[in-house]
């Protein structure tokens, strides 16, 4: 017989990978995965992936407010908060700045929206109160007057002056109950007021002191009561006047943005003043020997304690004639300011 077959199969040594090459790969698979992962974190961080990095954002936010285009700086900062991520009271300062951008640029609607997302970020006492009167504002100049009051009351309640309540009604303008002690901030605020736009220049411990004397004069001699129907008819006005929508008349916008620009450059002054601006004893005496030759009577220098007032408004005017120099040089160069001024006569008429 034939040889028998040999059906057995010769079992070969499986060949083992290449261990090496495999551990290359999976090392550099993951090296690529982390680098990826910080890139994302990073654009997470400070850059938002369908836009401008944050930093970019908040210049490109910054010059549309400085130009007064309000509805496209507040859509800018809202970008800048998407890309930035910043914390819960960085949230809050910049949802307010949102807030005050919508407000100047008439959207009462969008700037509401704002300070309460500001509120629900984080309490910041330093704003807090000028979120409270924006919104006052603003709910006023919608005309929605029950939801003012509301806010007022639950403001006032939530600050735990809940004895408001109990005090003397003087007034009722619907349901808007105005107390005496309402009425009485309200008079101060007016005295404020007036008192910075007559006598700015006095220093702040005489201002408080002469507001103080001023109120209470209102106070003993009965004005509280003509104020108070001065106040009631001017905010019925007021009320007639929102509701006839003549805040969105172009002329009387314009000049409430005039009023508004000066209210707020004698503001910044006011706080830079109040900052740098003090006057001492010995500057005086050397304000009153050096000038003593221009507060004379009938030839002869007064006295020094009988000048010292005048003498003390003199010298703190021009430490803030030298203040306001030096700050609007520094903002012209901020704010790229060149002044050319038209030749003498150049707009006029040649006459015949």
């Amino acid at each position: 017989m034939a040889d028998d077959l040999n059906l057995t199969l010769d079992r070969k040594e499986p060949r083992r990978p290449d261990r090496t090459g495999l551990v290359i790969f999976l090392l550099v698979l993951a090296a690529a995965a982390g680098a990826a992962g910080i890139i994302l974190q990073l654009r997470g961080a400070g850059e938002d992936p369908a836009g401008l990095p944050a930093g970019e954002m908040e210049i490109l936010a910054l010059k549309l407010e400085r130009q007064g285009l309000h509805h496209a700086a507040a859509d800018a900062w809202i970008e800048y908060l998407e890309a930035a991520r910043p914390g819960r009271e960085e949230a809050a300062r910049i949802w307010y700045r949102i807030g005050t951008i919508r407000q100047a640029g008439g959207d009462c609607e969008g700037a509401l929206a704002a300070f309460y997302r500001s509120e629900a970020s984080a309490r910041i006492e330093e704003i807090a109160r000028e979120i409270a009167l924006a919104v006052e504002e603003c709910l006023g100049r919608l005309g929605r007057f029950a939801a003012q009051r509301d806010e007022i009351e639950s403001r006032t309640a939530a600050a735990g002056s809940g004895e408001q309540k109990r005090e003397q009604v003087l007034a009722e303008i619907g349901a808007w109950k105005i107390t005496r002690s309402v009425l009485t901030a309200m008079i101060e605020a007016d005295i404020d007021a007036q008192l910075r736009q007559a006598a700015g220049d006095l220093p702040a411990d005489q201002m408080r002191l002469r507001k103080e004397e001023l109120l209470g004069e209102v106070l003993k001699s009965g004005g509280i009561g003509e104020y108070l129907e001065r106040f009631v008819a001017e905010e019925l006005l007021y009320r007639h006047a929102i509701e006839q929508r003549l805040h969105e008349d172009p002329g009387v916008a314009a000049m409430t943005r005039r009023v508004e620009r000066s209210l707020l450059a004698g503001a910044v002054l006011d706080r830079t003043y109040a900052g740098e601006v003090s006057v001492t004893e010995d500057e005086m005496r050397a304000w009153y020997d050096a000038n003593r030759d221009r507060i004379s009577q009938g030839g002869d220098p007064k006295p020094y304690d009988e000048v010292r007032g005048q003498v003390a408004a003199a010298v703190r005017m021009e430490k803030q004639a030298a203040v306001q120099a030096r700050l609007l040089g520094e903002l012209r160069e901020k704010y790229d300011v060149v002044i050319r001024r038209p030749a003498a006569g150049a707009d006029e008429e040649t006459p015949e």
